[in-house]
C-alpha cells in the first residue's frame, strides 16, 4: 500500500469519527433543534456559526475597564520570550525560535494587531489551519487507521494569541462567577485530587448520617468527537 492510499484511509477514518450519527430515531426535541438551528444557519447567509461577519457579530465587551482585556508590549515581550523552542511549526513554517528572537518593533506591531483582534472579537481563520500527523497509539495495531491519534500543529503565532484570549476569558469568567464550584477540570488551582476529595467527603457524610449511597461512573469514549453539534448550538442560542 503506497503512502497516498494510507493517507486517504486515515483521512476517511478521522472524518467518519466526526460525522453525525444517522441511526437514531427522530424525536420531537431533535426536530425542534434541527429546525431552529437550520433557520439560524440560513440567516447567516452562507457564513458558518464560527465566523464573525456582518450577519453574525460578536457581542461587545461590557466592562468597566476595557483595558483589562488588552496586552501591553512589556507583557507580550515576556510571552514571546517564554515560548517553547521545541514546539514544531504549523502551516506557516515559522518555528518558536524565531518568535523568541523577534525585535522590539515586530513585537510592537504584533501588540497592535492582537489588541485590535481582541477589540473586534476576531480570530483569523488562517491561524486555525493545521498540519495533521497520525501518531500510532501505544500497543495498537499499526495496520488499522483506528489505531492512530491525530496530532494537529497550528501556527505558533496562534498559540501566542490564544494566551491572550485565555487571559481575557478567565478574567471575565472569574469576575462574573460563571463556573460552578463542582467543576475541577481545566481550571487553575483545581485538580482531580480536589474532585476525589469532594466525592469521598460526600460519601462519608451520607454514611455517617445512616443514608444509602450509590455512585454512577461513566467513561465516555470519543465524547468530544461525537458531540451533537446542532444540540450544542441550540443550547447556546437559548442561553
Amino acid at each position: 500500500m503506497d503512502d497516498a492510499l494510507k493517507l486517504e484511509l486515515i483521512g476517511e477514518h478521522f472524518e467518519s469519527v466526526h460525522r453525525p450519527r444517522t441511526d437514531l430515531e427522530p424525536t420531537q426535541l431533535s426536530e425542534i433543534v434541527e429546525r431552529d438551528v437550520h433557520n439560524f444557519k440560513y440567516s447567516l447567509n452562507g457564513t458558518t456559526v464560527l465566523q464573525f461577519s456582518s450577519a453574525l457579530q460578536a457581542d461587545l465587551i461590557l466592562s468597566d475597564n476595557l483595558l483589562d482585556y488588552f496586552v501591553s508590549c512589556v507583557e507580550l515581550t515576556s510571552i514571546f520570550r517564554g515560548v517553547n523552542n521545541k514546539r514544531s511549526s504549523g502551516m506557516d513554517g515559522i518555528p518558536n525560535v524565531v518568535l523568541r528572537r523577534l525585535p522590539d518593533i515586530a513585537i510592537r506591531n504584533y501588540c497592535i494587531l492582537f489588541n485590535n483582534l481582541l477589540n473586534n472579537s476576531f480570530f483569523p481563520g488562517q491561524w486555525k489551519k493545521a498540519r495533521v500527523f497520525p501518531i500510532l497509539k501505544r500497543g495498537k495495531d499499526s495496520s488499522s487507521p483506528q489505531s492512530d491519534r491525530p496530532i494537529s500543529l497550528l501556527p505558533n503565532i496562534s498559540k501566542v494569541f490564544e494566551v491572550l484570549v485565555l487571559k481575557a476569558l478567565n478574567g471575565h469568567i472569574k469576575k462574573k462567577e460563571l463556573l460552578p464550584n463542582a467543576q475541577f477540570g481545566f481550571r487553575s488551582g483545581h485538580s482531580t485530587i480536589h474532585a476525589i476529595t469532594k466525592v469521598t467527603s460526600d460519601i462519608c457524610w451520607r454514611i455517617n448520617n445512616g443514608e444509602c449511597v450509590g455512585a454512577c461512573l461513566i467513561d465516555m469514549e470519543k465524547a468530544f468527537d461525537t458531540v451533537w453539534l446542532d444540540g450544542l448550538i441550540f443550547r447556546l442560542l437559548k442561553n
